[in-house]
This record gives C-alpha cells, structure tokens and sequence, in this order.
C-alpha cells in the first residue's frame, strides 16, 4: 500500500511522562516522616510526580506507572497508623485549617530549630478546598473541605490513605501566596523552536510524495528527530517548585493522551488522534484552564463557597510561518470536540491520574489567594503573612528545572491515508478572571453563614493548634 502524506499531517507534540528527581534546599519544607526536616526527602523526596528532570533541565523518556488497589489501601492504611497521630487519620468532610495559626504554628518550629511535622506538610491530610470562612472578630482565617489521614502512593506523592487522591502540600501554599501578591498569570507552555518547526515544514515540503506505510512511518519519525527537543516554559511561579513542576506534569500527560501513547483509563474515552478524519494539514494547541461554578458568598463576604471540576481543557487551530506558530481562523470540528470530550470526562480521568488531581489542588490554591487578595482579607484580620511571604525565612524545596522534552510521535493508517499528531499547549490560571464570577445567592448565604457558625466550634489541642474538625 502507498500513502499519501500531504494528505493529512497533524503537528502534534507529546512526551512520556516520567520521575520527578527531587533535591531540597532547605531543611524547613520537605523533610517527611522519621526525623523530618534535618536530613530533608520527606513526603514526595525521590519520586515527588511523575517525569525525571536531569539536572541539565532535560526530561527524559522514562515512564513509570502507580497502581490503585485494595492492598495498596492497605498499605496507605498500615502506613498511616504507623506514622500519623491518630486524630489526622481521622477521615474528615469538613476540616478546619487556620491559615493565621499555621503560620504561627510555623514560627514556633523556626525559632525551636525543629522540623516540621507531617501533618504541617501536608496540611493536614487536606483533599480540597470547599469553604473559605473570615473571622475579623478572632483575626483568623480559615480553610475547609474534606481531609484524613495520608501516605505515599508507589511514586511517593502523598495522598489520602481512604481516597488515592493526593493532598495539599505546604510549599504549594507558600508559592501560590507569594505568587498572588504580582498577581500575574500563572502557567506552563511547551514549545516547539521555532528553527525546527521551520526545517520540519521544509522536510514536509521535499517529502510529500506517495510512498509505503514503512516510507511514511519512517518519514514521521524523521519528522520528530528535526523538531528535536521543545521547550518547556514555566512563568509566573518558580520553575523549580513543586508547583511549577506539577504544571509541566500535568501539561506532558494530557499531550500524552491526546496523541495516545498514555491509556485515559476512562471507558469510552477516545484519543484525538482517534478522532482524526481524512481531511487537511493541521496543528493544535490545547491547554487547561480555571472552571469553577458561580462562587457563593454572603452578604458581609466572609464566607466563600468553592464548587465546580475545577478545571476544563480548551483548544486552538494553529497555523506556521516560517516555524512561527498563530492561530488560524477557524478550529476543525475533531479539535474542538477531543476539548469538550476531555472537559467532560475530567472527573472521571482525575480519579484515575493522581496528576490532575494535584492540578486542581494547585487550582484552588490560587483561586484562594486571588480571593484573599480581591477582597483584601489578610487586612480585615490584621495578618500581615510575614513569614509565609518572607523567601529568606522561609524556603521551598527546589526541583531541578524543567527546561525541555524530546519531541515524540505516533501515528495510525486511515484507510489510504496515514495521521499523526505532534502538539504543543500548557496550564493557565489567570485566577483574578475567575473570581470575577462571584455571585451571591439569598438562600444560599443563609446555608453559608450556618456552615461558617458551626465551624467557630475550635477544639484547641497541644499536639495541632491550627486545624479542627
């Protein structure tokens, strides 16, 4: 058989998700369990996600999966007796964290020259953010949602021992607040260079005649060793953060699929380059983005509802000239419904990929500060977050940077004619946006100011003074 390329080439860019190498820098975030702080790894130290950065900044191709069971619960479980108190592990649907007196809390460890504990790591065993209460009254606010005990998953990301589903991280809390006070978009884009996208244009061009499907396989492989290595563009928020690191994660994974060399696990989930019909020469760009429901407030704004999957994939039609990238006129059907197909589908994926899960745990995080910030609470309760906002008292683990992945390709047969996809796109959170959306419902700032009374309920305890359930 002779196919046609010219036909049908979809520029498309994915790569293999892989093992975070991890090298904290300060001994105050990121020690974990047994002994904590002093010898730093902790929670997250060798496999923190998901891709292996060398220290050159090149994620390399290596791909290890985590698996999902009852004995893997087991284990959680086990785990968790053995290394939490008992009253984290604890499952929780509405647990209570003082962001005022976790600082304190904080402070208290850095003048006693201690590590921290699992539980400030880790928030608490945190899963989500659902509420947001202020109490200008008692200078404090608070944070809730569901929560319970936590322990590493087979990559070592930490999740909750009941659910598999990771937990909010102290240092993603530092970032996202640091990075609230720019109030800039915070994102992560993977790029082609614009020299190779050029020279795979020229190869395309030289080789677009009729061939074999050896001929043709061969030529796209060809194809992705010109475009070599993209680059991997983090902004906003340190490249070498946790934060940041997820970003590209996330970003790498959901390219990953579109191509589909990475199973949704989802049932009747299909890749966009199953999609793919038989017609013209295209390249897309998909990225995530915030969607959230209309936030629910109360009528004095200190309650704050958050409800909604957090997060949706949107999608552009791009053209190049001369290995530039913009966006054409018009996005093809296949394009726009793989986005809706992905939104859709989101919930279920985010229970079978613990990398998008922690997507949306970095999602509220900065939806959260962008509230903070837009209705200038830390003012209305006199905290100035000095140390959480201080670099030089208070450092994050660092990761070695993303800076660039090897261009990878897959294909299929189409009758007489061939496809592949090779795509570029990212993470974007503009969180000031979203909280434009916030609505106040009558009926529902009732239910709110109920749910904010009966949380005033704060159980003091020597061993945790910041979180209460």
């Amino acid at each position: 058989m002779r196919l046609n390329t010219k036909t049908y080439l979809c520029m498309v860019f994915a790569m293999l998700l892989l093992l975070v190498s991890y090298s904290p820098v300060h001994a105050q975030i990121g020690g974990g369990f047994g002994g904590g702080g002093a010898g730093g790894g902790g929670f997250g130290g060798g496999n923190a996600g998901g891709i292996l950065i060398h220290a050159d900044g090149l994620v390399k191709t290596v791909f290890k999966k985590g698996k999902t069971s009852r004995l893997d619960q087991k284990k959680r479980l086990a785990f968790a007796k053995k290394n939490l108190n008992e009253d984290v592990s604890v499952p929780s649907e509405l647990r209570k964290i003082s962001l005022v007196r976790l600082e304190a809390a904080i402070n208290k460890h850095l003048e006693q020259k201690t590590p921290f504990s699992a539980e400030i790591e880790l928030l608490a065993g945190l899963q989500r953010i659902d509420y947001l209460f202020v109490y200008p009254e008692k200078n404090d606010i608070v944070i809730a949602g569901p929560a319970g005990g936590f322990a590493p998953d087979a990559l070592g990301r930490a999740v909750s021992v009941e659910t598999g589903r990771p937990v909010f991280r102290l240092d993603d809390l530092i970032v996202a607040l640091r990075a609230g006070q720019r109030g800039e978009e915070i994102g992560c884009s993977i790029d082609a260079v614009p020299e190779n996208l050029a020279n795979v244009q020229k190869f395309l061009s030289r080789n677009n005649s009729a061939a074999s499907v050896s001929t043709i396989r061969g030529r796209y492989q060809k194809m992705a060793k010109i475009l070599g290595n993209q680059k991997i563009r983090i902004f906003g928020i340190p490249a070498d953060s946790h934060f940041g690191v997820t970003f590209a994660e996330a970003d790498i994974l959901m390219k990953r699929m579109s191509i589909g060399l990475e199973p949704s696990k989802v049932s009747g989930f299909r890749s966009h380059l199953a999609m793919l019909g038989r017609t013209g020469n295209s390249m897309q760009r998909w990225w995530f983005t915030p969607m959230y429901d209309s936030f629910q407030t109360t009528d004095d704004r200190t309650v704050f509802q958050f409800s909604g999957q957090r997060l949706q994939l949107l999608a552009q039609e791009e053209i190049a000239e001369a290995g530039i990238r913009k966006d054409a006129a018009t996005t093809r059907v296949s394009t726009t419904a793989y986005a809706k197909q992905f939104t859709a589908a989101f919930p279920k994926l985010v229970e079978k990929h613990p990398t998008f899960a922690e997507l949306q745990n970095l999602t509220d995080l900065a939806i959260l500060v962008a509230i903070l910030k837009k209705e200038s609470l830390p003012q209305k309760v006199d905290w100035e977050m000095g140390t959480f906002l201080d670099e030089a008292k208070l450092t994050t683990p660092k990761y070695n940077v993303p800076k660039e992945v090897a261009s990878c390709v897959n294909c299929k047969s189409h009758g007489s004619r061939m496809v592949t996809g090779l795509i570029s796109g990212g993470v974007v959170i503009n969180s000031f946006n979203v909280i434009h959306q916030t609505e106040t419902s009558p009926i529902q700032a009732e239910n709110l100011s109920q749910k904010k009374n009966a949380s005033t309920q704060i159980r003091i305890d020597k061993k945790h003074t910041w979180w209460w359930d």
